[in-house]
Formats: C-alpha cells, structure tokens, sequence
C-alpha cells in the first residue's frame, strides 16, 4: 500500500511539472509573438542606384527573400527613406503586372532588387534618390487570396 501512495504521488507530481510546461499561450502571449515576428520580418537594403529607366535600384539579394519565405506574387510594401509608401507585387518580369503598377523583382543580370512602375519612371515620381535606405515588408493578405 505504501508503494502504491509514492507511486501515485510521483506520477501526480511528474503529471502537473509537465502540464505547466506544456500549457498553451495566452492571448497576450501570442500577440507579443506575431508582433516580434512581424517586426523581425523586413528587410532593410541601400539604394545604390536610379537606373536609365528610373527605376531604383538596390543591394538587396534573393537570399534575404528565401530567408523569410517570401514567394513570387506576395505584395511587398516598400517604404523609402523621403517617407514615400508603395505596395508592390514581387514578380520575375515587368509584364507580370498591368501598366502603372509598382512592382520589385531580381534582375537577371545582376541579382539584386529593382523597385519600379510597370511602364513609369518610379524615381522620378516619387523623388527617390540614392544613395538612400528602404525599408521592405510582406504584406499580409486581408481576409482571402491576393
């Protein structure tokens, strides 16, 4: 019988130690963690240049995309450093986005990130120059498919 008490005793006790550890978070405790994430996943780069089509020009590489799991077609808010906001769709070529839209995409010659206006100057109309920081964000879908 005095076997069987510590038994169940050890058992309990083994019991509730990982119950406390395996508890799920709060509310709060969640939101603090998608904030914290939420602001780990952006991208800081340099533009280094305003290319012969206006469109500008970065040191940003494909590895920092592949590091956040960003993908073709995800809409990118690209904040620059004169305060202009635009949201862009990441694309492989201009022609992936209708004539006017903001879009980033790798150049194929060099790979590094282009911010630009399908068809537009995008320098020249939003008075970006460079050298000069950006500051890039995956925009997250509202409620259904982007």
């Amino acid at each position: 019988m005095k076997h069987n008490v510590l038994f169940y005793t050890l058992t309990l006790a083994v019991g509730i130690m990982l119950g406390m550890g395996c508890r799920g978070k709060t509310g709060m405790e969640e939101g603090m963690a998608k904030a914290e994430k939420a602001a780990h996943e952006e991208i800081v780069g340099q533009i280094t240049a305003i290319d012969n089509h206006a469109n500008v020009v970065t040191d940003i590489k494909p590895a920092a995309f592949t590091a956040l799991g960003w993908n073709l077609k995800d809409t990118i808010t690209v904040e620059f450093e004169n305060g202009e906001k635009i949201n862009c769709r990441y694309v492989e070529n201009y022609g992936d986005v209708p004539v006017g839209d903001y879009l980033v995409r790798f150049s194929v010659e060099g790979s590094i990130l282009k911010v630009a206006i399908n068809e537009g100057y995008l320098a020249e109309t939003l008075k970006i120059k460079s050298p000069g920081k950006v500051v890039l964000r995956k925009t997250q879908p509202q409620g259904g498919d982007q």
